[in-house]
C-alpha cells in the first residue's frame, strides 16, 4: 500500500536505531523462545474473545489456477514439497509455535526444529468434478478453524485441487504433477503472515523450485522472533503520550449512530457472516480522484480516508467526533522489509469535525494527521486500549475499518518455471468479516488506473438492502466531490464548500445509478472477489 511505504522514512528510525544496533548481534538466531509480538498477541486475543470457535477468522487462502503449462510433465508435487520445505527452513516463523500460559496470561512463541520426518506443514491433494465441489473445497479453506495447529507451529498448508475433467486425469493418488485447470492453494495463518509477506514467500518459493536446491541460509539474518524481542526493547513512552493525546476525551464504548437494522452488543460473539456490495469508478471519476490527490499533495489513501470521514459524518446525522480503524504495514526498518511474519498494526484514526470546514481543508488536516501517526504505528492497539482502561472487545471504533490497497503483481504467484498462474476469483465463496462496516478501496495502477470500492458489512447488524443503500450513498458523495471537475486540474466548487452541504440523498433521475454497476452478495456466496481483497483483514 502506497501510504505504508512512507513508514520506512518516519522518525521511528531514529527512535529504534540505538536499540537495534545494540541488540543486533546478540539477538540474531539466539532466541528460540520469546514472548509473542504485539501483533501476534492481538490476533490471538481477537479470535479468543470476539468470535466463536466455529469459524476461522484468520485463515489466509492464496488461491491460483494453472493458466498455461509449457513444461513437459508439469510441476512435480515432490519438487514443490521440497521447495516449500526450503522456504520453511529459511523463514522460521513458518515453524514457530505459540503457547498461552493460562496462569500468567503470557503468550510465547517457540521455534520448532526442522525435521524432514516431522510434519512441518500440511500438504494434501484432492479433486473436483464440478464447480459446486470446487466451491465447497475452497470454502473449507476459507472458514475451517481446524486447518492449523498453532501449538505445534503448523501455520502453512498447501492444497492441490485437481480438475477431474482434465483429460490426463487418472486419480489423485497416481497423478504427481500440476496441469492446466488445476487449483493450487497456499493457506497460511495470519498470526505468522501478513500482506507484505506474500512477495517474499512467492519469490523464495519460485527460486527454490526452479533451482531445486535449498535456499541459501545466512545464520546472521534477522528472523521474526528477533524482531519480537527488539520490539519489546523500544521506548514506548513518547508513543504512549502521543496516543493518549489523540484520544483524550474519546468515548471508547460509544458506537457510531449508523442505520443498523438490529442491535448487537460489542461484547457478544460475532457470527462473521457478511454482505458485500462493490462498485467501480468510471474513467472520469478515477482520473478526477487521483488528480485531486496529486494536486493537493496527499496519497490516495489519505484522500479516501477524508472522503470516508465525510460519509460517516453525514451517515451519523452530523456526529462530529469520528474514529475508525486503519491498517498500517508497520515495517518501519529496512531490515524488516524481507521478513515473513505478522507486522500489521490496526490503529484508531480519530478526527473531530467542524461542520463548516470545507473538504479541501479536511483533506489537508487528514494528511497532516496521518504523518503524525506514522511515527507511532509500532505502539500496539492493546496498549492504547489498556491506557484508557478499555478492553479490545468493547471498543466501538474497532467495528469500523477503512483501507486503501494499491495492487501490484509482485505480491502474486504469476509463474513457476514456464507454468503460468492466475488468481482465482472467489465466486460463490463464503467470507468472514470482523467489523460492523468495512470500506475498502482497491487501486490497480497497471490495469488502466482503475479504482473500485467494496463495502463489507456484518450480517449481525445489517440487511443486504441497507448495505446496497449505503454503497449508493457513498458513491453519491464521491460523485459530488470529484465528478464535476471543469478541467483536468480544476474541480467543482463543492470541495470548497462546508462539508455539511454534501448530501446523501440522490436527486431524481440521477445519472449516478446509470453509470454505476453494483454487485451484491448475500452470505458472500455470489460475488467474485480477488484473493488480495479476501486477504485484506486485520
Amino acid at each position: 500500500m502506497e501510504h505504508n511505504n512512507l513508514i520506512v522514512e518516519s522518525n521511528i528510525t531514529a527512535l529504534a536505531e540505538e536499540t537495534i544496533e545494540f541488540y543486533y548481534c546478540k539477538c540474531i538466531n539466539f532466541y528460540f523462545l520469546a514472548e509473542a509480538s504485539h501483533a501476534q498477541q492481538r490476533i490471538f486475543l481477537d479470535q479468543l474473545v470476539r468470535f466463536s470457535d466455529d469459524t476461522a477468522l484468520y485463515n489466509v487462502p492464496l488461491i491460483y489456477r494453472v493458466q498455461s503449462d509449457n513444461n513437459i510433465g508439469g510441476i512435480s508435487f515432490d519438487r514443490l514439497r521440497r521447495a516449500i520445505n526450503s522456504v520453511i527452513v529459511k523463514h522460521v516463523i513458518l515453524r514457530t509455535s505459540l503457547h498461552l500460559d493460562n496462569i500468567t496470561g503470557l503468550l510465547t512463541q517457540r521455534i520448532e526444529k526442522f525435521d524432514d520426518l516431522k510434519e512441518q506443514y500440511k500438504f494434501c491433494v484432492s479433486r473436483f468434478e464440478n464447480g459446486e465441489q470446487m466451491t465447497a473445497i475452497l470454502n473449507h479453506e476459507i472458514k475451517s478453524p481446524e486447518l492449523f495447529d498453532l501449538s505445534r507451529g503448523i501455520v502453512l498448508r498447501c492444497h492441490v485441487v485437481i480438475a477431474a475433467c482434465n483429460k490426463s486425469f487418472i486419480n489423485e493418488t497416481e497423478r504427481n504433477t500440476l496441469q492446466l485447470g488445476d487449483i493450487l492453494v497456499f493457506n497460511l495463518h495470519h498470526i505468522a503472515f501478513d500482506g507484505a509477506s506474500r512477495r517474499i514467500f512467492f519469490r523464495d518459493l519460485k527460486c527454490a523450485f526452479e533451482n531445486d536446491v535449498p535456499l541459501p541460509l545466512d545464520e546472521n539474518s534477522l528472523q521474526y522472533i528477533d524482531y519480537s524481542v527488539l520490539e519489546g526493547k523500544l521506548d514506548m513512552i513518547p508513543s504512549r503520550d502521543f496516543w493518549r493525546s489523540q484520544l483524550v476525551g474519546f468515548d471508547f464504548e460509544r458506537r457510531l449512530s449508523l442505520p443498523f437494522d438490529r442491535y448487537h452488543s460489542l461484547t457478544e460473539n460475532r457470527s462473521g457472516l457478511a454482505h458485500l456490495v462493490e462498485f467501480h469508478f468510471d474513467e472520469d471519476l478515477s482520473n478526477a480522484f487521483l488528480e485531486y490527490a496529486s494536486d493537493h499533495g496527499v496519497t490516495p489513501f489519505q484522500l479516501g480516508l477524508a472522503t470516508f470521514y465525510v460519509f460517516l459524518f453525514k451517515l451519523s446525522n452530523n456526529e462530529s467526533d469520528l474514529c475508525t480503524s486503519c491498517i498500517h504495514a508497520n515495517r518501519y526498518r529496512a531490515e524488516l522489509a524481507d521478513l515473513i511474519g505478522m507486522f500489521v498494526a490496526t490503529l484508531p484514526h480519530r478526527i473531530q469535525l467542524d461542520p463548516n470546514v470545507s473538504f479541501d481543508e479536511l483533506v489537508k488536516r487528514v494528511g497532516s494527521q496521518f504523518f503524525s501517526i506514522i511515527e507511532h504505528t509500532y505502539y500496539p492497539l492493546q496498549r492504547i486500549l489498556a491506557d484508557s482502561d478499555h478492553k479490545q472487545s468493547s471498543a466501538g471504533f474497532l467495528q469500523i475499518l477503512f483501507d486503501f490497497i494499491t495492487y501490484s503483481n509482485e505480491v502474486d504467484l504469476v509463474s513457476i518455471s514456464n507454468t503460468q498462474f492466475e488468481s482465482v476469483s472467489l465466486e460463490r465463496m463464503e467470507n468472514v468479516v470482523k467489523f460492523d462496516l468495512k470500506l475498502l478501496f482497491f487501486y490497480d495502477p497497471a490495469g488502466g488506473k482503475t479504482i473500485s470500492c467494496s463495502l463489507i458489512c456484518s450480517r449481525d447488524v445489517f440487511d443486504l438492502t441497507t448495505v446496497e443503500n449505503l454503497a449508493t450513498q457513498f458513491h453519491h458523495i464521491l460523485f459530488q466531490l470529484f465528478a464535476g471537475r471543469k478541467t483536468a486540474t480544476s474541480f467543482n466548487d463543492q470541495v470548497r464548500e462546508p462539508i455539511s452541504q454534501l448530501s446523501l440523498i440522490l436527486p431524481e433521475k440521477s445519472q449516478v445509478l446509470q453509470r454505476t454497476t453494483f454487485h451484491h452478495l448475500s452470505n458472500i456466496d455470489k460475488q467474485g472477489m480477488n484473493v488480495i481483497r479476501i486477504f485484506c483483514q486485520i
